[in-house]
């Protein structure tokens, strides 16, 4: 197995309920959208799902992780794009 991918398997330990609602909200955002268009409604003050994801898997790694391995973590993660975020948490979650 690759390095990076042994630094990202570290996200099991992360995946909780916390992550799990962000999660679902990413996966009602689009509706939101719509809605908004639809109602004239502002929702760009709003912090997207895929804004809050990154931020609090690295939390939770400081919290949960040896320094060294959530130093690691961090670095491979920071490396995908928020869309690989999701689908790496999501694979998580429906594997648990």
């Amino acid at each position: 197995m690759a390095t990076l991918e042994i630094e990202l398997s570290y996200i099991q330990q992360l995946v909780d309920e916390d992550v799990a609602k962000v999660l679902y909200q990413h996966c009602n955002w689009g509706m939101l959208a719509d809605c908004a268009v639809v109602f004239d409604l502002d929702v760009s003050g709003i912090n997207t799902p895929l804004d809050v994801l990154p931020g609090l898997v690295m939390r939770k790694a400081d919290e949960r992780l040896p320094k060294t391995k959530a130093k690691r973590f961090k670095a491979a993660w920071q490396q995908r794009t928020p869309i690989e975020q999701v689908q790496l948490a999501l694979a998580v979650l429906e594997n648990a």
